[in-house]
């Protein structure tokens, strides 16, 4: 009963989106934080990347819980360039709410530190510059 009560007066979602604005600071706040070049190029990557991709975190992330297949790799994400345009292909085999053929994602370069291209090449520069 009290559940059902609780359900005739719903809360309101206090969480705002994230504007440009606000995505421009948390991208600097990367560089004020991490001063090692791989980590500070795969956050700012893995920002850019899932939200300009509209990712849920269990598509870029495993957890002991999460199906690994619904997870891109690095394999799966691929350069094109065309016109001297450069952009990113995201094939996207399995997810969620996946029940056909693969889903192709194509994400344009744009200009200034929010462009998720730019920050990719950056993040997979350092890992063939990283030694393990």
């Amino acid at each position: 009963m009290l559940v059902g009560a609780r359900k005739l007066k719903p809360q309101c979602d206090v969480r705002l989106p994230i504007t440009p604005d606000i995505f421009r600071l948390l991208i600097k706040a990367v560089d004020a934080t991490l001063t090692a070049p791989y980590y500070n190029s795969m956050l700012k990557a893995i920002f850019l990347f899932t939200f300009h991709a509209l990712l849920r975190v269990e598509e870029f992330t495993i957890t002991n819980t999460s199906d690994p297949h619904h997870t891109l790799q690095l394999g799966d994400v691929s350069f094109l360039s065309k016109d001297s345009t450069e952009s990113l292909s995201i094939t996207m085999n399995s997810y969620k709410h996946c029940h056909r053929s693969p889903t192709v994602l194509h994400i344009a370069i744009q200009d200034g530190i929010l462009c998720p291209v730019a920050t990719y090449q950056k993040y997979i520069r350092s890992i063939s510059q990283r030694s393990f």
